[in-house]
């Protein structure tokens, strides 16, 4: 099976959506303390919260997703991370078939608070995090986040099946 490679959209959503998530998941979200990228790990933790899949704002935005990258896909979960400064992720793999992370907050500055692919056993793909940017890539694919250096850095996280033959 061949590993899809990273794609990326730059101003996925229009501004002001992006501001009204930005300050929905800032403000008005409760997040949780604990989260980590890989289960019983208690070095690197930060916030997040899970999102209701059945809730129109999300339902939108994973249709929106799905229409993006042009795939008959079914949503296994949704969720925000927060990571503040000294909060990294450690490297993992997702469940399902096909993640995408959609970068909430603003541009950070070159080379702070990337996601990172790993592409080859030797290679990876540094992303700049940059506000408003969707990254498709292939859950399988080993990856982490750096944490920021100053402002709290957000992610809203699509964890995707490939629908095949109209039914899994």
């Amino acid at each position: 099976m061949s590993i899809m490679k990273a794609k990326f959209f730059n101003n996925w959503v229009p501004k002001e959506l992006n501001i009204f998530l930005m300050h929905k998941f800032l403000y008005k979200t409760p997040h949780y303390w604990g989260h980590t990228s890989k289960e019983g790990d208690t070095d690197n933790m930060f916030y997040a919260t899970d999102l209701d899949v059945n809730d129109n704002l999300y339902k939108f935005l994973f249709m929106y997703f799905a229409s993006t990258i042009k795939k008959d896909l079914e949503l296994l979960r949704v969720y925000i991370n927060i990571q503040h400064p000294g909060m990294n992720g450690r490297r993992h793999t997702d469940d399902g078939d096909i993640t995408g992370v959609y970068m909430v907050t603003p541009t950070l500055a070159p080379g702070v608070g990337c996601l990172n692919i790993k592409t080859t056993p030797h290679d990876q793909l540094q992303v700049q995090f940059e506000q408003n940017k969707l990254c498709v890539f292939d859950a399988k694919q080993t990856h982490w986040a750096d944490a920021p250096d100053d402002e709290p850095r957000i992610t809203l996280t699509f964890k995707t099946r490939e629908v095949k033959n109209g039914n899994n």
